[in-house]
């Protein structure tokens, strides 16, 4: 699943928590420092359940701290099994206020805090839809905060996931 950079991420409404395998997370914290991303890898406990293969045990994440003001973090758990891209999941994409329009030419995102305004999707040679994380460029707000507050944006996942 050949993405263009490791600071990409694959859009999966189907997850609850973002994932990748440890390649990947450490791919993306190497690429990332460059970027002013910067990324910190912290204890966890969770258990994946798989479709076809037995459960993985997350013992670590990877904290994402991006530059924007007032800065914002999310966390990716990371799996010891697999070949796994990093996954966004629909928690982060709602908090994101991400809207994907996908329509017979193309797949095109609409999202604030990236500044896109139905910009096509980067797509995956196997047609998932690819979101690249440099490109954040603000916090994204809450509807019951004003826009950009530090209490807004602190977290991408806390506040959805409570992680």
């Amino acid at each position: 699943l050949p993405i263009s950079s490791p600071v990409c991420v694959i859009l999966d409404l189907g997850c609850t928590r973002s994932m990748g395998s440890r390649w990947a997370v450490e791919a993306l914290a190497q690429a990332a420092y460059p970027l002013g991303i910067w990324c910190e890898f912290l204890p966890t406990y969770a258990v994946f359940p798989f479709a076809n293969s037995p459960k993985s045990v997350v013992k670590e994440k990877c904290r994402i701290w991006f530059p924007t003001y007032p800065q914002c973090q999310t966390d990716v758990d990371i799996c010891e099994q697999g070949n796994l891209p990093i996954l966004w999941p629909l928690p982060q994409i709602r908090m994101l206020r991400l809207t994907i329009e996908p329509t017979p030419e193309a797949v095109y995102l609409t999202c604030g805090a990236f500044g896109y305004k139905r910009k096509p999707a980067l797509m995956a040679t196997s047609q998932h839809v690819v979101l690249e994380l440099a490109h954040l460029k603000l916090c994204p707000s809450n509807d019951h905060e004003p826009p950009w507050t530090s209490e807004a944006c602190y977290n991408l996942s806390h506040t959805v996931l409570g992680s």
